[in-house]
């Protein structure tokens, strides 16, 4: 689950990209709206949902790193941190490669997501999970409705 922080940074990410011409109230997109405002939407949101799963690998791997963790898992951190760094950043370029990179993203986040069900669990590892599977989930979305194409 998002914490508030995250959940008002996602918000405020979506009312910039909003049209200002638009009347409703707060800053979802009118469900009349035509494909590309709502695809823009689904696109900001998987920046802010791949930026924050950077964000909790990369914090992962340093924490386990000082605790002595093997070194593959710290690996796969590193990687899937990479990829959803690389991939928030082109999406919000609108790239033409970024249909390929969300679905790589997706797949590193499921790796990740295997990783962090296995062995034991903790507060760090717990946060990775859930933001890696929310980048998942957002990436394969915008896969499955053409946006990121």
């Amino acid at each position: 689950m998002l914490s508030r922080r995250d959940a008002l940074l996602a918000t405020a990410a979506i009312c910039v990209g909003m049209d200002r011409s638009q009347k409703t109230l707060g800053c979802l997109p009118d469900p009349t709206a035509d494909t590309k405002s709502v695809a823009a939407h689904s696109q900001l949101a998987a920046v802010a949902a791949c930026r924050k799963a950077a964000k909790e690998c990369s914090s992962l791997e340093s924490s386990h790193a000082a605790q002595g963790f093997n070194s593959q898992f710290r690996t796969l951190c590193r990687e899937s941190r990479d990829i959803c760094s690389v991939t928030a950043r082109v999406l919000s370029r609108r790239n033409s490669t970024a249909s390929a990179l969300c679905q790589a993203c997706a797949d590193a986040c499921d790796r990740m997501v295997l990783a962090c069900q296995s062995g034991h669990s903790d507060r760090d590892i717990s946060r990775c999970k859930t933001a890696v599977e929310n980048c998942a989930a957002l990436c394969r979305a915008l896969i499955s409705h053409s946006y990121a194409a």
